[in-house]
């Protein structure tokens, strides 16, 4: 029963990948079209989906795929989503300049 557990644990942590990879992509795409945060921050985002999709693919026994302990995948996975949550949130909460100026022209987009 321990080991079921076990295992289980390590595919949801494994597979919990694929849907944070759609999160980011949709995310980095919206920031990439729109244009209210910065550019970076949305490149920086596809990275991001790249590392979760190759951690979401970790579900071997052991080696450098392995979804649990000193997995190089799980620790790219993990280190770019907490990366690109922290980026993102302090942008949000200073509000940036471009963001500033769309709401001050109405939400118009300049031409």
């Amino acid at each position: 029963m321990a080991r079921a557990l076990y295992d289980a644990n390590g595919l949801l942590v494994a597979f919990a990948g694929f849907p944070l990879a759609a999160f980011l992509s949709a995310s980095s795409i919206a920031v990439l079209t729109s244009g209210l945060l910065p550019r970076w921050l949305g490149w920086f985002g596809l990275v991001a989906t790249a590392a979760q999709l190759l951690g979401a693919a970790s579900f071997q026994q052991s080696g450098w795929f392995m979804p649990q302990g000193d997995s190089v995948a799980l620790q790219a996975e993990v280190g770019t989503l907490l990366l690109w949550l922290v980026a993102t949130s302090i942008l949000m909460l200073l509000g940036g300049p471009r963001a500033r100026r769309q709401q001050e022209s109405g939400g118009r987009q300049p031409s």
